[in-house]
């Protein structure tokens, strides 16, 4: 195919990989199929000199994707560590680390390309995103092709991009080509204009129509490809039929073994313009070929074929490296033996590479076959899928998946399996919400399984009530129970469940103060990692976080939150890297980073379904909307008290029902605020001291007109209390929360009200702003200071700095979509942001914003 019109994107990645000598880069190649991606990378790759060294790695249209398949393709020439990691069968942040280790060891500039990542599995998107946080001043250029039109909004690789630094990507998008293209390449004797309202300027389809012989264009490129493949002797044609039942590409070797094509077949394949063969490998030339043959074919015919690969994968001596393509074809040749015994094979290959989400589905597409089989296996079988279900954060399909193996198990008799899935079903009661059926599921799974001989499970059950009892703040009970379930691991070498129990008793010894918990908690975490736990190793950075900020250690917690995420994003766990950004939303809302808060907590409900994690996110962006007095706060905590009252848990209900009773003050429903501190100081009562309990009695001091009411210690609001508004700026100063600062600061005299209302502006605290003004006016100041936040006044439009990024990123061309992902926010959020940005350019339309911008010299 000749490369016309694309000079471009050429110039594109020679400017990326000059970049990259310095420092990584990241070229996104988008566009339909047929518009020449992998033409433009190998015309890219035939410029490159001896300095550079260029990896292929291609995704492949399977049911289920092979984790980490592209990198499995460059493995050999990337160096030794790679392809040893992928070898051992090493999970696969330790992969990650010896991809990167290669790279920075590689004497030359690398260049990996990642073709066709729209059927990328999520291994290997998160290895693309990885490489981006982590490859720094390594030379290395990685390049991804992608069908755009098939990679809808929430797909994976819109957050790649969002996870490297901007400067760092370039994006190209190739256009079809224009009328005068489509005649050159279709040659004088076409009609190009006809040509090209046919084809849309798709190269493929113009080479495939322009190729045929005679003066009739082809009615679809179907016609086209099958007219090729007819032309050709049944030898050509068994290979071209073979080769178009396996995606992507296929082995010479596999052809070799299953046809022994004589010599030249295949060089006939590839004059006919039907296949392209390299030195170990035979492809179509374009994937809409391959599936005009395979949808041409008999259905008979197909299904053999696909039975014929399966076995020559199966018979394979590196078989554990293609189980996710013998999966494929088992599947589609119908054979179901092969299905049940390769699909959980393959799921848990996946899970063990931290891919949960590919060994999810395998599981699912497994038990789509197992009707036949054993209860045995198909309880087995669906614990599998409701666990993997459960670690990526489908907490509802999970607890329909913990019933049907409950139904099974029971049905089968066995007692030990029945009691590990009533304590699993409190645990998933607990993650949706419903504290008293997870407490009733707790107990009910204790008393099943302590008539039977000790084991594990009963081991893990004890913890798991000892974690409820932590979650509910009673310290006696969580460790009574954590001390039967530590007693009982250790005697059983459970270590899985010796970091549960240990992380259980650690976080309430925290929580209540005794710094001791930290040494607990550390140590379950240090055991997960050691034995590769992932789900507890979640659980440990998530509580080292979590209790960290609940007593307001946020140097402490910020040791572990980013860790912990990046922990969960490379292994799929989303039910804790969701729950963490919602934690992470809290610490910016506390420390006055309500930009980071917000974002936190929208890229939190953007996602969550499970409650918990849904919970301190809407609390989060519901306190910043009601302190910055932004619209739709009252919606936001409507949501947040549905989902926590009924989890019977303080932690979950106090921030919500503070925050209601200020939007309930600053808008004058005296009786709803009482109403909503009465409840908190009684869903508080038993619990730990803490500074959200005082907060309520802080609270109802002021409604109350400064009528003394008791608190807990001599902490800041005792302090305020008592009119020591000096010693409670202090203390939040030292512990980093701007805003109750300036809270108490705006009860002391006039310069420490102007003081806190400069703070008050900073943080865009509108209705506080206009509380310590009227502060100042009833000091007697009558020239009381005006004026908008900092952030906005530094922008000659007054843009804040969220309005200018996203004033940058149109000049981009980005849809609110992309910009969303980008930005881990929510479109809904862009959409606000741009209409805000239209207003203060006085623009129309984007495009006319943006050109105001560009002339005004703001962006580039």
């Amino acid at each position: 195919m000749k490369l016309l019109e694309r000079d471009g994107p050429l110039a594109v990645l020679g400017e990326a990989l000059e970049a990259a000598r310095a420092r990584g880069q990241l070229v996104s190649i988008a566009g339909e199929a047929g518009v020449g991606k992998t033409a433009l990378l190998q015309a890219f790759a035939a410029t490159l000199g001896a300095d550079a060294r260029v990896s292929w790695g291609h995704c492949e249209a399977l049911g289920t994707p092979r984790p980490l398949g592209p990198l499995a393709d460059m493995a050999p020439m990337l160096g030794g560590a790679t392809e040893r990691a992928l070898d051992s069968g090493a999970p696969r942040h330790r992969v990650f680390a010896a991809c990167l280790a290669d790279l920075a060891a590689a004497p030359r500039t690398s260049v990996l390309v990642f073709e066709d990542v729209h059927w990328a599995d999520e291994a290997t998107l998160d290895l693309v995103q990885h490489l981006g946080n982590r490859l720094g001043s390594t030379p290395a250029l990685i390049v991804v092709s992608w069908r755009d039109e098939e990679a809808g909004a929430d797909h994976g690789i819109h957050r790649v991009f969002g996870g490297w630094p901007r400067r760092a990507v370039r994006r190209v998008a190739l256009a079809p080509l224009s009328v005068e293209s489509v005649g050159r390449l279709a040659g004088r004797a076409r009609d190009a204009r006809a040509l090209h309202a046919l084809t849309g300027g798709n190269p493929f389809f113009v080479t495939e129509i322009a190729e045929q012989q005679g003066d009739e264009v082809p009615a679809s490129v179907r016609d086209a490809v099958l007219a090729r493949r007819s032309r050709l002797d049944p030898a050509a044609r068994d290979i071209v039929d073979l080769v178009s039942v396996v995606p992507a590409r296929t082995e010479l070797d596999l052809v070799d073994s299953l046809l022994a094509p004589p010599p030249g077949v295949l060089e006939r394949c590839e004059q006919a313009g039907l296949l392209t063969c390299s030195q170990r490998f035979v492809a179509f030339r374009h994937e809409l070929a391959r599936l005009a043959v395979v949808e041409a074919l008999p259905a008979s015919r197909v299904r053999h074929l696909h039975q014929r690969v399966r076995r020559a994968l199966d018979d394979r001596p590196d078989r554990d490296h293609v189980l996710p393509r013998i999966v494929h074809h088992a599947e589609a040749s119908g054979d179901v033996p092969a299905i049940l015994a390769s699909g959980p094979a393959a799921a848990r290959q996946a899970a063990a590479l931290g891919a949960h989400h590919e060994a999810a589905d395998h599981y699912r597409r497994t038990l789509a076959h197992a009707d036949a089989a054993p209860e045995a296996v198909r309880a087995e079988l669906t614990e599998a899928l409701a666990y993997e279900r459960y670690l990526t954060s489908d907490m509802q399909a999970a607890q329909d998946a913990r019933r049907a193996a409950l139904t099974l198990w029971t049905r089968l008799g066995d007692g030990v399996a029945v009691g590990r899935n009533v304590r699993w079903l409190s645990r998933l009661a607990w993650f949706l919400g419903d504290g008293a059926e997870a407490a009733r599921q707790a107990d009910a799974a204790i008393a099943l399984l302590e008539p039977l001989p000790p084991g594990v499970e009963l081991a893990m059950a004890y913890s798991n009530r000892s974690q409820l009892d932590m979650l509910g703040d009673d310290e006696a009970s969580c460790i009574a129970w954590g001390g039967r379930a530590i007693a009982l691991a250790r005697a059983l070498d459970a270590r899985d469940v010796l970091s549960h129990a240990l992380n259980n008793v650690g976080a309430a010894r925290l929580c209540a103060g005794d710094r001791a918990g930290r040494g607990e908690l550390e140590e379950s975490l240090r055991l997960a990692l050691a034995d590769d736990l992932h789900e507890h190793a979640a659980r440990a950075y998530t509580n080292l976080a979590s209790t960290s900020i609940g007593i307001g250690d946020y140097a402490y917690a910020r040791q572990w939150l980013d860790p912990g995420i990046a922990y969960c994003l490379e292994r799929d766990l989303d039910a804790w890297r969701l729950y963490l950004l919602g934690w992470r939303a809290r610490l910016g809302l506390e420390t006055g980073d309500w930009a980071q808060a917000c974002d936190d907590a929208e890229a939190v409900l953007a996602s969550a379904t499970a409650a918990v994690s849904r919970i301190p996110a809407l609390a989060a962006i519901g306190l910043v909307r009601v302190r910055r007095g932004d619209p739709g706060a009252l919606a936001v905590l409507d949501e947040a008290l549905a989902l926590a009252r009924p989890t019977g848990e303080a932690q979950r209900l106090v921030p919500v029902l503070i925050a209601r009773a200020e939007l309930a003050m600053q808008t004058g429903r005296r009786d709803e605020a009482v109403d909503a501190l009465e409840e908190g100081v009684a869903a508080q009562e038993g619990s730990h001291a803490s500074h959200a309990a005082d907060r309520l009695v802080f609270l109802r001091w002021r409604l109350d007109g400064g009528r003394p009411r008791a608190v807990a210690d001599d902490g800041p609001y005792r302090r305020l209390m008592d009119g020591d508004w000096q010693g409670a700026a202090q203390f939040w100063r030292q512990a980093g929360c701007p805003f109750e600062e300036a809270e108490a600061l705006a009860e002391g005299d006039e310069g420490a009200v102007r003081q806190a209302l400069d703070m008050f502006l900073r943080l865009g605290a509108a209705p506080a702003v206009d509380r310590a003004r009227q502060r100042l006016r009833h000091l007697g100041v009558t020239a009381v200071p005006r004026g908008r936040r900092p952030s906005t006044r530094s922008h000659p439009a007054g843009l804040t700095v969220r309005e200018a990024e996203i004033l940058a990123l149109l000049g981009e061309r980005c849809s609110n979509a992309a910009i969303a992902t980008r930005l881990f926010v929510s479109p809904k959020t862009v959409e606000h942001h741009v209409s805000s940005i239209l207003a203060k350019l006085d623009a129309p339309t984007r495009d006319a914003a943006v050109e105001r911008a560009r002339q005004a010299g703001w962006i580039p």
